[in-house]
């Protein structure tokens, strides 16, 4: 039992090389990466909701959110929508509709959503399984704020 609610599987050789193909694939496409989110049992319950941290996403006004969409590294579209509910007295940000992107890419309890952006301002999202190599890890935050949040507001 691990942190994230649930039993991890070990990361494997096989794990390692398909995060770093995911990466690669991503750095392929002109896009850097600015969040990984690791799903925890909640985000994969089936609800297709995924809890993201605020820090990554513009601070919204309305609980009801916004529409964002988003490409995968394999071209599939994906609308999901950004919102909030109040939790506790803080909020609670939810990016909703991630059930399909989830089911694409295999995803289970401790893979991680990958978001990314491409200069064009398009948001790029996938899916990789877990991995303990560092350097992968470390690769992917080198982007994290770098372009954000541009597809958000112009409603890419």
């Amino acid at each position: 039992m691990d942190l994230l609610g649930g039993l991890q599987p070990v990361p494997s050789e096989e794990n390692e090389r398909a995060a770093a193909a995911v990466l690669q694939q991503i750095a392929d496409q002109g896009a850097t990466v600015f969040f990984e989110k690791p799903l925890t049992a909640s985000d994969t319950s089936g609800s297709g909701r995924v809890a993201i941290a605020e820090q990554y996403f513009p601070r919204l006004e309305q609980p009801s959110g916004l529409p964002v969409r988003a490409v995968d590294i394999r071209g599939h579209e994906y609308t999901f929508k950004f919102r909030f509910w109040i939790n506790n007295q803080s909020r609670m940000y939810l990016l909703e509709g991630a059930g399909e992107l989830h089911r694409q890419f295999h995803m289970s309890v401790g893979d991680v959503m990958v978001f990314a952006q491409r200069l064009d301002r398009t948001l790029v999202v996938a899916g990789r399984p877990a991995t303990k190599d560092p350097s992968l890890r470390k690769r992917a935050r080198q982007g994290e704020g770098a372009l954000r949040l541009g597809w958000l507001r112009d409603g890419k």
